[in-house]
């Protein structure tokens, strides 16, 4: 597990823009990736073969003109970690194809109608290059920034 990073005590620090947090670990075998080499990061982690999506875990749901129902959340939870650790590096970009075949058998799995996730898979396919991009990485956010504390003048920015 990686370091906590103790951050200013008068000040938070966030990222905004998810729908969902898992509030109990999930593992998923993977059909797609097993060949892949164990690999950790704070949010989620690659064992064996499986993937293991740690509590707390924030994502956005599926992406796109649609709407997040039992047959598509855990399919796109799972292709949500997988492409944050394709931006973070830990799996190559070329594995993109995998992982979206991986989206489209969990969608299959969980009952999802062909039509349906044939577009969901489509969509995936054309649209998923800019969501790899390390640069598509939710950015940290800081609380507050460049105010004065009246309570305390210590804290005023140089």
């Amino acid at each position: 597990m990686m370091t906590p990073i103790i951050a200013d005590r008068y000040q938070i620090y966030y990222r905004e823009g998810y729908k969902y947090v898992l509030t109990r670990s999930h593992s998923h075998r993977l059909m797609f990736l097993r060949d892949l080499p164990d690999c950790e990061n704070e949010y989620s982690k690659i064992d064996g073969g499986v993937l293991v999506i740690f509590k707390y875990y924030a994502w956005d749901g599926c992406s796109g003109p649609t709407r997040d129902t039992d047959t598509n959340m855990r399919a796109g939870l799972v292709h949500d970690a997988l492409y944050q650790m394709i931006r973070l590096g830990l799996i190559p970009a070329y594995r993109k194809a995998d992982i979206d075949k991986e989206f489209r058998e969990i969608c299959k799995q969980d009952g999802m109608a062909y039509l349906r996730r044939a577009a969901f898979y489509r969509g995936v396919e054309v649209f998923g290059g800019s969501s790899i991009d390390p640069d598509a990485e939710k950015k940290i956010k800081i609380a507050p920034i460049g105010r004065k504390c009246r309570w305390m003048p210590e804290l005023e920015p140089a």
